[in-house]
């Protein structure tokens, strides 16, 4: 006669609540966006270009079709990234791309030097 190992039962399954078996993403903090400037889309880029108006640093992105004549303008004001932010350039590009005129002035130029003491 064979000696004759008893096997061992199977784990008994367990119950995990809805919450427990959901791996959730870790959630953005209220102030990420003032830190990341990273774009919906990574292939998207700026299309437009900074140039200076008074001393004034000014991202302006034009439409492709624009003609002399009737133009419709965008004055696009920015939060506290300003214009250097990626995606503030390409909101405007696409206001651009719908056939709008976008100027976006840097707000803050001024006020950011004289916080620093470099004005």
């Amino acid at each position: 006669m064979m000696d004759e190992v008893p096997s061992k039962a199977p784990p008994a399954p367990t119950v995990e609540t809805e919450a427990e078996a959901q791996v959730e993403a870790p959630q953005p903090r209220m102030s990420d966006h003032c830190a990341n400037d990273t774009p919906l889309d990574a292939s998207e880029v700026a299309t437009g270009e900074i140039v200076k108006l008074v001393d004034v640093d000014v991202y302006v992105s034009k439409p492709a079709d624009v003609v002399s004549g009737t133009v419709r303008l965008v004055l696009l004001l920015t939060g506290g990234t300003g214009v250097m932010a990626k995606t503030n350039q390409i909101q405007a590009d696409h206001f651009a791309q719908e056939g709008y005129f976008v100027v976006m002035p840097d707000l803050y130029a001024c006020c950011t030097l004289h916080l620093f003491g470099l004005s």
